[in-house]
């Protein structure tokens, strides 16, 4: 599976009625890397009156969702905030929405609009890259199949090949997810079921 994510943080600032609203989106694949953001963020407008964010770790429709509304009513920022993101089709997304209170209350409606158009200002023109998945490979066949594995190897461009000469022959190797099935079949079939295969997600 591949899919797109953030290539570099990108930020986007607007007022609305008298409101600070500082939208920065980046790259988080992991819960642990969403804090780290949403951390920097955070030191980094420390007299912020809240810090709301929405997370998507994970490929864009089927990763694992985070958000916070941070003292905002309940669902007035965090939701919109992901919601946002659940409808760009980026995965590994986090974008952190800081507010500076003007001493203009915006009510809930008007809440839930400016934190959807800071998130989405900062989605806009985020630039992105591929993000491929990989699968590590490990190939036990006899000495004679080790030319016929190596070409294979090289059609998909395996990443990491390891060889242990043992009493089979030995491979391990990092291949593109989406190819892995493929592969497996071509071996299993060119050496009538000598070669054994195993797939390990990373």
């Amino acid at each position: 599976m591949s899919y797109i994510v953030p290539a570099t943080p990108n930020r986007h600032e607007q007022s609305i009625k008298k409101s600070r609203f500082i939208a920065i989106a980046g790259y988080a694949s992991s819960r642990h890397q969403m804090l780290e953001f949403i951390q920097r963020a955070a030191s980094e407008y420390p007299d912020a009156g809240h810090v709301c964010y929405g997370c998507v770790t994970g490929p864009p429709l089927s990763g694992t969702f985070y958000c916070s509304d941070d003292g905002e009513p309940t669902g007035t920022a965090g939701r919109p905030i992901l919601n946002v993101l659940q409808h760009s089709d980026i995965g590994d997304i986090v974008t952190v929405v800081v507010r500076y209170f003007g001493g203009v209350k915006l009510g809930t409606g008007g809440l839930i609009r400016a934190y959807s158009s800071s998130a989405a200002g900062a989605v806009a023109d985020l630039q992105t890259r591929h993000l491929v998945a990989v699968a590590q490979l490990r190939v036990t066949a006899p000495y004679a199949m080790e030319n016929v594995i190596r070409h294979q190897l090289s059609l998909v461009d395996a990443d990491d090949l390891n060889v242990i000469y043992g009493e089979d022959l030995s491979l391990s190797c990092k291949v593109r997810a989406d190819e892995a099935d493929a592969l497996i079949a071509t071996l299993a079939n060119i050496s009538r079921g000598a070669i054994k295969t195993s797939l390990t997600p990373l």
